[in-house]
């Protein structure tokens, strides 16, 4: 499913709209980074609740949208394996705190996930953001450098979410337990993840039917959204 906080524009005018007439295929990650390279920063951001297949989908799109990916729960796990000790068997000990879903490490990863996001939108870079939820604080920071956000809302029938979290269960993930009996008592439902109304631009992707994600709808969102850059600097 695919829904557009507003509607793309049937034509798109500029630059973007000569790409189309000569051909060239501006789904095509080389030519949306060609493109994206005289644009302003573009934020795409990844979110929705865990189970959902977030990671799943922003790993398809910084690889066919040609971007660098920052992902909250790869800072976490640095953090963690920072703090870590060593048992004299050579076994990592990981901080007991680590293991508390949206504990102190988890927070401490979205504030350096903020930053590492501000220097790299300041610097002008355009890249894929994935977190359970997006702040206004990330997007008034994108926005303070005149960038555009692209929010990715993946979404999951709540069957399909209990399957993969009861999955996790079994493969020995730390948090799993505590994520899964959180969305047992109603405590993750769809408005708590969705993204926020300043958004630009928001794409919902439903990875219900498992397999490689269809991001197509997110490569030209964000096509739309280089032609909305260059609207702005014209």
């Amino acid at each position: 499913m695919v829904a557009w906080a507003r509607p793309l524009p049937r034509t798109v005018s500029g630059q973007a709209a000569a790409e189309e007439d000569r051909g060239n295929d501006v789904t095509d990650a080389s030519r949306l980074r060609e493109l994206a390279a005289d644009a302003r920063p573009i934020v795409v951001g990844v979110c929705g609740c865990p189970g959902a297949g977030k990671t799943t989908v922003a790993s398809a799109v910084a690889d066919q949208v040609g971007l660098a990916r920052l992902h909250r729960d790869t800072i976490k796990n640095g953090l963690g394996v920072s703090t870590a000790t060593v048992d004299p068997d050579g076994t990592l000990q990981l901080p007991e705190p680590f293991h508390v879903a949206g504990g102190p490490f988890s927070l401490q990863a979205e504030t350096i996930l903020q930053q590492v996001a501000r220097l790299l939108v300041q610097s002008g870079c355009s890249f894929v953001v994935e977190t359970s939820v997006l702040t206004s604080e990330l997007l008034a920071l994108v926005h303070a450098a005149d960038g555009v956000f692209l929010a990715v809302e993946v979404v999951a029938d709540p069957a399909v979410v209990e399957t993969r979290l009861r999955a996790r269960t079994t493969e020995g993930e730390a948090t799993a337990h505590q994520l899964l009996a959180q969305f047992l008592r109603g405590e993750m439902t769809r408005p708590i993840f969705a993204p926020p109304r300043e958004a630009d631009w928001t794409v919902v992707l439903d990875t219900s039917k498992g397999g490689v994600p269809d991001v197509t709808p997110v490569q030209l969102g964000f096509r739309a959204a280089i032609a909305e850059t260059w609207q702005r600097s014209g």
